[in-house]
């Protein structure tokens, strides 16, 4: 099943909770839980951002776990670097999806 990532917090320059959506409600999850996830083939993870030039909440990039030195860290590319780069999604502070039910449902 596929989820959508549109925002996150970091804390120490790592991030370390994500505002998720299983296509009908926002949840908070930890960076572990959906590291697990991916790399157990439950889920896949992609990014949804607001496109610039349509105004838009759309389907961005793959959400890929990279294990280097004994941490796991999520990238929407496979290079192996230690860190997280999820582009730039916005921080849960500014997050326009609040936890819960997504208002159209």
């Amino acid at each position: 099943m596929r989820k959508w990532i549109a925002c996150v917090e970091h804390i120490n320059g790592h991030i370390s909770t994500l505002r998720v959506s299983n296509g009908s409600a926002w949840a908070d999850m930890s960076r572990h839980v959906v590291a697990f996830e991916i790399t157990s083939g439950q889920h896949e993870y992609v990014t949804w951002y607001k496109d610039p030039k349509t105004g838009n909440w759309t389907n961005g990039s793959k959400v890929n776990v990279i294990d280097m030195n004994g941490k796991s860290y999520l990238r929407t590319d496979e290079n192996k670097i230690a860190a997280d780069n999820l582009g730039s999604l916005n921080s849960l502070d500014s997050c326009p999806f609040a936890v819960g039910p997504h208002k159209n449902s």
